[in-house]
């Protein structure tokens, strides 16, 4: 595609836009202006054409949704504006980072416990060989973990 000195401006003011990851910008790639043929009142956001088949990646068009939003000066649906994907992006995230820390929370708390029933286990055989104060024993094993064996 070769750009005409009179539609580079436009070119690169629309390729110099950052967008989150994934959205993109109909442009019209078979002219030498880029916005030829772009329906202005629509959503500017390029998506790709149904269908399927082995090349429906490659054929994209604009969005058929009505433009809801402005944002860098076109216009965006409320699915693609890119502040809206900001902002989801954003609640996955914080979504995911608490999965993960309670996910490792969880795991933290069933190595605890293993040791501790370790310790127990290592109690019972101490009492069963004859220690001779195994309220003792069983303080000791506490304070050893970590825990109050006063609580």
């Amino acid at each position: 595609m070769h750009i005409h000195d009179e539609h580079l401006e436009v070119y690169n003011r629309l390729r110099a836009i950052h967008l989150p990851l994934g959205l993109r910008i109909w442009m019209n790639r078979h002219s030498s202006n880029p916005e030829a043929g772009v329906d202005m009142k629509r959503c500017r956001a390029s998506v790709q054409d149904r269908g399927g088949g082995s090349f429906a990646w490659i054929n994209t068009s604009q969005c058929t949704r009505p433009g809801k939003v402005e944002r860098h000066g076109l216009l965006w649906c409320g699915q693609h504006d890119p502040d809206a994907i900001r902002k989801r992006l954003d609640e996955a995230a914080e979504r995911r980072k608490a999965a993960w820390e309670s996910h490792a929370r969880q795991q933290r708390e069933e190595a605890r416990i293993a040791t501790l029933k370790d310790a127990a286990l290592m109690a019972i055989r101490s009492i069963a060989k004859g220690h001779n104060c195994p309220f003792e024993l069983a303080r000791a094993i506490l304070k050893d973990n970590g825990e109050n064996p006063d609580a």
